[in-house]
């Protein structure tokens, strides 16, 4: 009897390629799939989100503003950084027994924990002063960005929310008592009052900030510190930052002592951290009358020795009514120092 042979049996090793091949083909797709999962979620986690610039809050009402553009940024601010984070640890307990070779890992986690604390800075931050309809006087409005997961921080924080907490525009209007919040995107909102709130939500949504405010016109060589700004009279923190200028020069004859706060109208100021030692400062500020100027450029011209180590120097000059200052305030490390150690600081 004849007939063709029919197919040869397949072996057992022939269908066991075929399943581990299919099986590792299968466990790549899996990894395929969880690497694209990982890398959505990382950058979901990491990613800054829809952020929109701080300065975005100010509108042509507002009546000063104060800028921090890029503090995490900044060497001057890590230096002092790693200096506070080296005094914490001394005052917790001097580690000056530790052997010469270990004193290179204390330093490098001195280092890594003022890294940390940069981690947590702000991108930026715009601190605008507004006065909404009924307020006796100017409040604070604040837009924040920050640095490190605003999405999981918008997530964990809206989370917390009450039910009741109000709805303005589509955002959550949390209050917390002392502060009103809300997020925009993942840039975060902060001010003294709803209504305030409410202020810096409407010219984002609006576009209203893309009006340039005069009134905050800020001199272009002001703006290059790690904080700048500009205060009109009224806001509070002008006549405190008057005040304070006032005690680190002492009047030295009875015309000197005429200065009067309320003589200033207005003040810009460009602020920079040099080091952990040094700082310096550009302040430049608009009187009543070329009379007050001069009285406040005499006054902030000289040199003086500070509590805790600090001294300040300064040259001031006055172009009609308009007193332009420029100073120097060192020996802030030793201040920091007696101020962690609580030296009767």
């Amino acid at each position: 009897m004849s007939g063709s042979a029919g197919p040869p049996p397949k072996s057992a090793s022939s269908k066991a390629s075929r399943w581990l091949v299919g099986l590792a083909l299968g466990c790549g797709g899996l990894l395929v799939v969880a690497g694209i999962a990982l890398a959505i979620a990382a950058f979901w986690l990491f990613g800054s989100g829809p952020q929109v610039a701080s300065e975005k809050i100010l509108g042509p009402q507002s009546q000063g503003y104060v800028a921090l553009p890029d503090p995490a940024g900044d060497a001057g601010i890590a230096e002092l950084l790693t200096v506070f984070i080296g005094e914490v640890q001394a005052a917790e307990g001097s580690r000056s027994d530790l052997p010469e070779f270990l004193r290179g890992f204390e330093q490098m986690q001195q280092n890594q924990g003022a890294a940390n604390l940069q981690m947590w800075l702000p991108r930026e931050v715009t601190v605008a002063f507004e006065q909404p309809a009924g307020a006796e006087a100017a409040e604070i409005l604040a837009a924040i960005n920050l640095r490190s997961f605003p999405r999981l921080i918008k997530t964990i924080v809206e989370s917390q929310a009450e039910v009741s907490d109000a709805v303005y525009r589509d955002h959550r209007v949390q209050d917390l008592g002392e502060i009103v919040m809300a997020f925009h995107g993942t840039t975060l909102l902060a001010a003294a009052s709803r209504e305030t709130l409410e202020i810096g939500i409407d010219r984002l949504e609006d576009g209203s900030s893309d009006r340039a405010p005069p009134a905050l016109a800020t001199d272009e060589s002001l703006t290059h510190g790690d904080l700048f700004g500009r205060l009109p009279a009224g806001s509070g923190l002008l006549e405190a930052a008057l005040g304070k200028l006032l005690e680190m020069f002492p009047a030295r004859d009875a015309a000197e002592s005429l200065e009067q706060v309320s003589d200033v109208v207005d003040g810009q100021f460009s602020l920079d951290l040099v080091d952990a030692d040094a700082l310096t400062a550009e302040l430049w500020l608009t009187c009543r009358g070329a009379g007050a100027a001069q009285r406040w450029a005499r006054r902030l011209s000289g040199s003086e020795r500070l509590d805790h180590g600090l001294t300040v120097t300064s040259e001031a000059r006055a172009e009609g009514a308009r007193v332009e200052t420029r100073l120097e305030l060192r020996g802030l490390r030793e201040a920091l120092r007696a101020m962690v150690h609580d030296e009767e600081f």
